[in-house]
């Protein structure tokens, strides 16, 4: 990767309010991306969407890994433990000639943060530190770490961005994004942390998305019923529109989403449909 200008964008849902001008702003070509811990690819369909070129990726999981390569065929995937020096070694050739490096490592060791001692020490986050490890020896353009919200508040944004600016190499901006407000039919929130390479002279963006969950919520009116309530009366009404709209990609209901097994009977199953949306 070339210590030159360059402008990275992350993916976003179809129809998202978030667009990108560009995804091929190396010589012409899409950005090159891994994704560790990869499970069956949810990150890696995202950036495939926004039009990145998925690569390799690796899991420890054999039946996550047959997914992956169905899903990716044209990805280099290995299965096995990173902590593995074998296996380790098969990644970093993969990952020769990468530019983005995604992935959501485990960090178990949330109780540590009260005492002050430093996550990437604790043997129970040792995947969190093959990840930092992997960046360390690749130097990407950028990359995105994601995890559960629980680390935030556990007070361990601070130390986890630290770890991973790599002595002040990368910039790194820590964001909490929920998967409703890009076109999912389900509130589900994910602390992300973007960092992009300072020689690179561009910062991490900051993810927006359509913000319907800042500006509605639910609220039970009966036993078994729910309605949405305005808490935002300048955006809310607008968003609520686009709620109710089956075309509008930004905003799904859970009854659009699975609008197409209304005609299924009792004892039929739907056949299995292959479909690419990120945040699936």
């Amino acid at each position: 990767m070339p210590a030159a200008r360059s402008q990275l964008f992350l993916p976003a849902s179809p129809g998202s309010p978030i667009r990108a001008t560009s995804r091929t702003p190396i010589h012409g070509r899409p950005l090159r991306v891994a994704d560790l811990f990869a499970g069956a690819g949810g990150l890696s369909e995202g950036f495939r969407q926004a039009g990145y070129e998925v690569v390799a990726a690796t899991d420890i999981d054999p039946d996550a890994v047959a997914t992956y390569r169905f899903n990716f065929p044209e990805a280099r995937v290995i299965v096995g433990d990173i902590r593995v020096p074998a296996v380790r070694r098969q990644v970093l050739d993969a990952l020769a000639h990468i530019d983005v490096i995604v992935g959501g490592p485990p960090c178990q060791a949330f109780s540590q943060v009260r005492n002050h001692a430093r996550m990437i020490d604790d043997p129970r986050n040792s995947l969190y530190r093959e990840f930092v490890a992997i960046l360390r020896a690749t130097r990407p353009a950028a990359f995105v770490m994601e995890n559960v919200t629980g680390m935030d508040q556990m007070g361990a944004r601070d130390q986890i961005a630290s770890d991973l600016a790599l002595d002040d190499q990368y910039s790194v901006l820590p964001q909490i994004v929920d998967a409703a407000d890009y076109g999912v039919p389900q509130t589900r929130k994910r602390l992300l942390f973007i960092g992009v390479r300072r020689d690179l002279d561009t910062a991490p963006p900051m993810l927006e998305g359509s913000g319907a969950t800042r500006a509605m919520a639910l609220a039970r009116v009966r036993e078994t019923r729910y309605d949405v309530v305005i808490e935002d009366s300048l955006r809310g009404a607008w968003l609520r529109e686009l709620l109710s709209d089956p075309s509008c990609t930004d905003l799904v209901t859970a009854a659009q989403a699975i609008s197409d097994l209304a005609s299924l009977g009792a004892d039929e199953c739907a056949r299995p449909v292959i479909t690419h949306r990120a945040w699936s």
